[in-house]
């Protein structure tokens, strides 16, 4: 679908209306799609053992419901809303297709927090943590009391926000538990690059275990620099202004007479992963091709390769600093 819209788009198939129609239709569905299998990851109501969130199979099938239905809510009311424009529908006609829209939404809300999606050792269903519960309740509220008040732009506003902000949530959500899973005890030497890794040099366990945790810091700190922007964005940030925050957060911030660069810290800590490595691959060559062809005695290559290895780190980390 999207390739086939792309070089509809690209060769200027469709009349100009119809292709506004189908992009936005194409938007919905995709908005749609991505929302459903999101959600369908993030609970598996098929796969208990796979379930990222810890509920009972029963709430998961009815999360996953409600959310696709949010989803088709928003959805549908977008797209309309483009055809409204287009053929200049009535004022009217636009209010009522988003009041409806808004308190739909609203009404998913308030359901989603009166689940009670854990049971308890006794058998009884518990709800969700107080926050989590009562931030739905009020966000449902909020959404329906200001469409019945009037306010239709705002509760479509925050109708949209909950259904797109969500969707990044739960995306960086999934990275995050990827990133703790591989950092780990053992899950990185399990991984593809790990055993390649283990295969192809001559690294230990704990060298795979140390690079799994540098392997998991570098993925949060991603997920944070990459949906911490959009997440701005989406609430109405302007680009302008997350470009100015993030050039004065990467040039330095001053703090009395100290000044904080995060691009002089960020460039030390790729100098000593840079070291680190080049540390552990002299430390192989070392042994593998001179110390094992001299016959050297095995408690004097450890030995050595001990102190090769100790020196280099603190080389790395006087360099990185």
């Amino acid at each position: 679908l999207g390739s086939t819209i792309f070089f509809f788009n690209y060769y200027n198939v469709l009349r100009g209306d119809i292709g506004l129609f189908l992009n936005a239709l194409a938007t919905a569905i995709g908005v749609v799609f991505c929302v459903n299998r999101l959600t369908n990851a993030a609970l598996e109501p098929r796969l208990p053992n796979w379930r990222l969130i810890p509920v009972e199979t029963g709430p998961a099938r009815w999360l996953v419901r409600l959310t696709t239905a949010m989803a088709v809510v928003i959805s549908v009311n977008t797209f309309l809303s483009v055809i409204n424009d287009k053929m200049g529908s009535p004022l009217s006609l636009t209010i009522a297709r988003s009041f409806g829209a808004t308190i739909i939404v609203g009404v998913i809300l308030i359901l989603m927090a009166m689940l009670r999606p854990f049971k308890a050792r006794d058998g009884s269903w518990r709800p969700w943590p107080a926050w989590l519960r009562y931030t739905a309740l009020a966000l449902g509220l909020f959404t329906i009391v200001a469409a019945l008040l009037g306010y239709i732009g705002l509760a479509l506003f925050v109708s949209l926000q909950v259904v797109v902000t969500g969707t990044a949530l739960i995306t960086a959500y999934i990275g995050f538990l990827s990133a703790q899973a591989i950092g780990e005890e053992g899950a990185f030497a399990n991984t593809t690059v790990g055993r390649w890794l283990s295969a192809k040099s001559s690294y230990e366990d704990t060298a795979l275990d140390q690079l799994g945790l540098v392997v998991s810091v570098a993925i949060n700190v991603m997920i944070v620099l990459v949906f911490l922007p959009l997440i701005l964005l989406m609430w109405g940030f302007q680009l302008g202004d997350i470009q100015a925050w993030a050039y004065k957060l990467a040039t330095g911030i001053n703090i009395g007479s100290v000044t904080i660069s995060v691009t002089g810290i960020l460039s030390g800590i790729v100098v000593f992963i840079i070291g680190y490595f080049l540390t552990r691959w002299f430390q192989g060559w070392l042994d593998g091709s001179v110390m094992a062809r001299g016959k050297v005695d095995t408690g004097v290559r450890n030995s050595i390769r001990l102190a090769v290895g100790y020196a280099g780190v603190a080389l790395a980390a006087l360099v990185g600093i």
